[in-house]
């Protein structure tokens, strides 16, 4: 198999937030020279800008690009964001991480978080990590090192892991259990999008809300997703929700005084985007997970093996609060 990030007939373009306020973003990356060295990898994906803004604390959306309507007034999420507590010690990985946008500006937001105010000693600094295939690392390196006085108190750092690769999973999770560090959140970005690679995707995803990867409790998942092909990217989840529960993000805009509450909406509904906030389901925990590909995206995990109709469901009852 060749390198995804180099498909075919490959013609893309460095991106641009579609908000209006596309001139005040503090995160920059060189997309043109990233998509000449790296392809697919080099581009930032429409799905980040819109994930930017639901992992940013509400007093810092007002200066933040973003590809959604709301863009322009603080906005309140249901569910609320959970990155920014100040009692917990976050350790955020970052699946696919690509340029790195998602994975540095929340480390760059968490920092400011941890700056606005006075808050608990915590056990361990927090700590975003960056991941993709090795031949991606000198990228995020690149990204990190730009950034790299935005980032505070926080631990930021890339390391390999393909997705499915056994040995990169390994040192992942030695690296980890030797800082004392659990995952508190996984990140992804634009994943879903080549067939072939969502076995190992959803491998990697299981791994990572699994032992030795968390102990008390399994990460959260947080994801941003932009429809492209329903009839392809339905599969992956519906054999996604066979393993984990997941609702998708609704928003709307703060009213002052007297005004009338803003109505809920789909987050990313103007550019066929969606956040998914997820979770294992605890009964999982204890299914083997299926070697075999056709196996696994066929639901085979519980008895009987089923998939599931979260994502049709999600989809239908959106266009009922989509404006």
């Amino acid at each position: 198999m060749g390198d995804p990030n180099f498909p075919v007939n490959l013609a893309i373009q460095p991106s641009h937030p579609a908000g209006v306020q596309n001139s005040r973003t503090n995160l920059r990356l060189d997309q043109k020279s990233g998509i000449e060295t790296y392809g697919i990898a080099g581009r930032v994906w429409e799905a980040a800008y819109v994930l930017a803004t639901y992992t940013t604390p509400p007093t810092e959306r007002d200066k933040l690009d973003s590809a959604d309507d709301l863009n322009d007034h603080d906005i309140e999420f249901d569910p609320p964001c959970s990155l920014f507590r100040a009692d917990t010690s976050l350790t955020v990985l970052e699946v696919g991480s690509g340029t790195g946008y998602a994975g540095i500006h929340l480390a760059q937001q968490i920092s400011l978080f941890r700056r606005r105010g006075v808050h608990p000693s915590l056990p361990v600094p927090d700590a975003v990590i960056l991941t993709d295939l090795s031949n991606v690392v000198p990228l995020l390196d690149k990204g990190l090192h730009e950034h790299a006085g935005s980032f505070g108190q926080v631990e930021v750092r890339a390391q390999a892991l393909a997705w499915g690769d056994v040995d990169h999973s390994a040192a992942l999770a030695q690296r980890l259990g030797e800082s004392g560090r659990s995952i508190t959140h996984v990140l992804c970005s634009d994943l879903v999008y080549f067939p072939f690679l969502y076995p190992p995707l959803l491998r990697t995803l299981l791994a990572l809300t699994s032992s030795p990867f968390c102990r008390d409790s399994s990460p959260e998942v947080i994801i941003g997703y932009k429809i492209r092909s329903l009839v392809k990217e339905s599969p992956f989840w519906q054999v996604f929700g066979t393993w984990f529960t997941f609702q998708a993000v609704l928003a709307r805009q703060k009213r002052s005084g007297d005004e009338e509450e803003g109505s809920w909406a789909r987050f990313g509904q103007t550019n066929d985007t969606l956040i998914f906030v997820a979770s294992r389901r605890p009964e999982s925990l204890r299914w083997e997970v299926p070697m075999l590909d056709g196996q696994l995206m066929s639901g085979y995990g519980p008895t009987p093996p089923a998939l599931d109709d979260t994502f049709e469901s999600l989809l239908m009852f959106g266009i009922a609060y989509d404006v």
